[in-house]
């Protein structure tokens, strides 16, 4: 698993590439935390490049969703593949977070925003 992260402005990107599994899990959320801090207003995760997202890996979004919350940022997501699409449309997180269908239009939302 590989996480890529650059910023745009001030808002970190993280691209997810490969399998968050419970192997790769615990150094995703250290990679996304990593990116993170108070007056962040916004973490766009690109999931254009993420195969497959196990129980372990959607705990960690949650996790880094609450982070972001407490300092009154926000998580929200882009590019999902078909089968990540599914995964988030089974547990919810297609209703618990925006998710955009590519990543210039979660940075529309960025601009707009912020």
């Amino acid at each position: 698993m590989q996480v890529i992260i650059h910023l745009a402005g001030k808002v970190p990107v993280a691209i997810l590439k490969g399998r968050m599994d419970a192997l790769t899990s615990a150094d995703v959320k250290v990679q996304l935390l990593s990116a993170i801090h108070p007056g962040v207003p916004m973490l766009i995760i690109d999931c254009s490049l993420l195969d497959y997202l196990s129980s372990a890996g959607i705990r960690v979004l949650y996790q880094v969703a609450r982070v972001m919350a407490d300092w009154q940022g926000e998580v929200v997501f882009c590019s999902t593949t078909e089968i990540v699409s599914e995964i988030f449309s089974m547990v919810g997180l297609d209703t618990d977070f925006k998710i955009f269908p590519r990543l210039e239009a979660a940075l529309d939302l960025v601009k707009e925003k912020y």
